[in-house]
């Protein structure tokens, strides 16, 4: 599927509380649930913005969400809209991570074991670090849990500097 980057970028920063202060709680909870449920999903990828089509319904997603439109004729923004929304980022949050399975390294022991010469290194090292900067939060959410990651975002949040330290075989993080 051949999305556009702005498309991607902002369907990477949709989440819960995004979605949220687009509809409600409730209406969010019931697309999950909808979506859960659909098996015939059809998009039609457009210069500005997606169809997206299941039951009888057809849902225009546009690059600006809330001004995405929907056939079911709701003033508000309806489940099936959201439900759109979240098939959408499912599909792009798998493309980046298929993406990224090819260009990923398992350490920075991978990259020590290759001879290379030093700016060849330098690019390895940098696209490790690429690498764990692109971590999701349901990969982190899976080495801990949902609570963690939040409060460990709000921490990072409030942070007026953080050092690294890129050693041989790891990398030191300080919070100041």
């Amino acid at each position: 599927m051949q999305f556009s980057q702005k498309f991607i970028d902002v369907l990477k920063n949709v989440d819960d509380d995004y979605l949220i202060g687009l509809s409600n709680k409730g209406t969010v909870n019931r697309a999950k649930k909808d979506l859960a449920t659909l098996s015939n999903i059809d998009l039609d990828v457009k210069d500005d913005f997606i169809e997206v089509k299941f039951n009888d319904i057809t849902c225009t997603i546009k690059e600006v969400l809330g001004d995405s439109l929907c056939t079911c004729q709701s003033s508000t923004m309806c489940r099936h809209r959201i439900s759109a929304i979240l098939h959408l980022k499912s599909l792009i949050e798998n493309e980046v991570k298929e993406d990224s399975k090819d260009n990923t390294l398992e350490s920075i022991e991978d990259i020590d074991a290759l001879s290379l010469d030093t700016k060849d290194t330098k690019s390895l090292k940098e696209s490790f670090i690429n690498s764990i900067v692109n971590i999701d939060d349901d990969y982190l959410i899976g080495l801990s849990n949902k609570g963690t990651v939040n409060r460990a975002k709000k921490d990072l949040a409030t942070l007026s500097n953080l050092d690294l330290d890129i050693k041989d075989d790891f990398i030191e993080v300080k919070f100041n």
